[in-house]
């Protein structure tokens, strides 16, 4: 099992274990997994999974909580728009896409999004570096972002079934508030 793998796990396992599951928060996780997961020097890692319906999910190491969601998402259309798989943007040469004065160089890999995990999303695993991005950082990327959408496909039921939970659970708990009302009101 590789390392990416390991990495996801340990956030799967890591949310399963909350009250209730949450895509975003397993994102976060799982950001902040594969951050410490990398063998090069990357400053900071961010998932992004663009929803057809719905919010855009972010989640993001600890490391760069105050790189905008927006920035990261003008970043997807680029990749997007060109289909390319994996693109590496020199900040330093481009002002306009200047991002954070921590980060010169981003690698943006494309991750393919099970319809399990949600439907006709697009996502993208995103790297920030302090410096030029070498050829192995480059190669990880890439095969991070390969580990990762296969570990998506393999565990995307998996991520279904407990966000279904959750939401029968909370589903429960607001009918469980509204009798625990109603017969307050009744005894009253």
């Amino acid at each position: 099992m590789s390392t990416t793998h390991l990495a996801l796990s340990r956030a799967l396992s890591f949310c399963c274990g909350a009250a209730s599951f949450d895509l975003g928060q397993f994102l976060h996780r799982a950001a902040f997994e594969l951050h410490h997961a990398t063998q090069s020097e990357v400053a900071a890692l961010a998932l992004v999974i663009k929803q057809s319906d719905g919010p855009c999910l972010v989640g993001r190491s600890r490391d760069c909580q105050s790189l905008p969601s927006e920035t990261l998402l003008g970043l997807l259309v680029e990749v997007s728009g060109e289909k390319l798989a994996c693109r590496v943007k020199d900040h330093a040469l481009d002002s306009v896409r200047f991002i954070d004065h921590r980060y010169r160089t981003s690698i943006v890999v494309r991750i393919d999004v099970p319809q399990a995990v949600s439907s006709g999303a697009e996502g993208v695993l995103w790297f920030g570096l302090p410096g030029c991005a070498p050829p192995e950082t480059i190669a990880e990327a890439e095969g991070m972002g390969r580990a990762l959408s296969e570990w998506l496909l393999w565990y995307g039921a998996v991520i279904q079934v407990h966000l279904r939970l959750s939401a029968e659970r909370a589903a429960e708990h607001r009918r469980i508030a509204e009798l625990s009302s109603l017969i307050h009101d009744a005894r009253a």
